[in-house]
């Protein structure tokens, strides 16, 4: 006596039928009836190429650019500052925004990429110069910290993508 219970289930016979969920684990393994479409991991690309840092750090770019040029007051009153720098950090706000625009809208953003440091520089530079004029010193050296690290991404990944071979665009430079 074998009925059948349901699709994916044991009937009472005892006759298994393979399970349809997709585990990536067990990617490559068994019939390819049992994959599920739309999951061809011989192209996934490696998110240690750069290019996906680079897209995320474009995207926290325009990000904290929008901050800076919407609420430069904000910015202002946590490093404990006077607002008189408010058109400042809108600047570098435009800055940001402009750096971000740059990384994604190119397949390999060296050039945007290297923008972001040289824009991180100006600001480790000016919230250096802010240390000896704030209210908040504590909030000052944090943002320098946090500048500094993200410095240290933006380097990372320029670096990084310098080193793929379409980095100049896919054109040859001639000898």
């Amino acid at each position: 006596m074998s009925t059948r219970i349901s699709e994916g289930t044991s009937s009472a016979a005892g006759d298994a039928e393979a399970p349809r969920a997709y585990y990536p684990d067990y990617a490559g393994r068994g019939p390819d009836w049992q994959q599920t479409p739309g999951w061809d991991l011989a192209t996934e690309r490696q998110i240690t190429d750069g290019r996906t840092m680079a897209r995320g750090l474009g995207w926290f770019s325009i990000g904290l650019g929008l901050l800076e040029v919407f609420a430069p007051t904000k910015v202002t009153e946590f490093l404990g500052v006077d607002d008189k720098h408010a058109h400042l950090v809108q600047f570098y706000g435009m800055r940001e925004i402009a750096s971000g625009i740059a990384v994604l809208s190119e397949r390999t953003p060296v050039k945007g990429m290297w923008s972001r440091v040289g824009g991180d520089a100006i600001d480790l530079a000016t919230l250096a110069s802010f240390t000896a004029q704030t209210d908040r010193p504590g909030n000052v050296m944090m943002a320098l910290g946090m500048v500094a690290g993200v410095t240290a991404m933006d380097m990372k990944c320029a670096v990084q993508l310098g080193e793929l071979p379409d980095a100049d665009g896919g054109r040859r430079r001639a000898a």
